[in-house]
């Protein structure tokens, strides 16, 4: 993955790429087209999108000609309407996997030549594992170092137990938080009367779990506080999010 936010990244990182001699890796991907509309190009294309969100997250960069993994050139995409494209990909990616991959942004990124190379970051998932779902394909897949692979019997069961124990500690501690906000136990200030507005937040340490948590998790199972008393007039929000 490019080390900068999609927002930051210019043709000129595009261009390091290929001086430093980048490979391929777990987190990188490299393709010279866009998918066509044919099955097969659709299928191989949402293998290499859901192998990054079911491993660690990563860059799919279109737009780059590659050589056993390395980048040898920059020949870009030639399309008249990227922003269609791009809304393209996202409908391929929306409806050909299961659970649907929603997590992932896009970038066009415009060449000298007048082409443009297309990034799409894919966070890893916190609802892994993710299968290709498209017609007749129905499968798991994710990424070693420079390829991607169909997941095994023993990959799936770690990525099904590890997305359920992810949701379960962010559903242990909202409702621990929202316990003590309601009784007042180990807050750190006393509470005026009224209306309350709680944002939870945690800190994840463990070196496996997504490197960035999307919003949408922490919305799946709100937790819903009784009803606190305030004064008619008064425009107030409870609940964690």
């Amino acid at each position: 993955m490019i080390p900068k936010s999609l927002q930051e990244i210019t043709f000129a990182d595009i261009q390091s790429l290929i001086e430093n001699k980048v490979q391929e890796n777990k987190t990188i991907e490299y393709k010279r087209e866009l998918p066509d509309s044919s099955d097969r190009d659709k299928i191989h294309f949402l293998s290499g999108v859901s192998a990054l969100a079911n491993t660690s997250g990563g860059d799919l960069i279109i737009g780059i000609e590659e050589e056993n993994g390395a980048p040898v050139s920059i020949p870009g995409i030639e399309t008249e309407n990227l922003d269609q494209e791009i809304l393209r990909l996202e409908d391929i990616i929306r409806n050909g996997t299961e659970p649907r991959i929603t997590d992932f942004h896009t970038k066009g990124i415009s060449t000298p030549d007048e082409n443009y190379v297309l990034l799409i970051r894919i966070n890893r998932s916190w609802s892994a594992p993710h299968k290709v779902s498209y017609k007749n394909r129905s499968k798991f897949y994710g990424r070693s170092s420079a390829s991607v692979q169909p997941m095994d019997v023993e990959e799936l069961r770690r990525a099904f137990t590890l997305s359920g124990l992810i949701s379960d500690r962010i559903q242990r501690f909202r409702e621990e938080r929202v316990t003590a906000l309601l009784t007042g136990r180990a807050l750190p200030v006393t509470l005026a009367d009224g209306g309350i507005l709680a944002l939870c937040q945690g800190q994840v340490h463990e070196s496996r779990l997504p490197q960035r948590i999307s919003p949408g998790i922490l919305m799946q199972r709100p937790v819903v506080l009784p009803k606190l008393p305030f004064q008619k007039g008064d425009q107030v929000r409870r609940g964690c999010m």
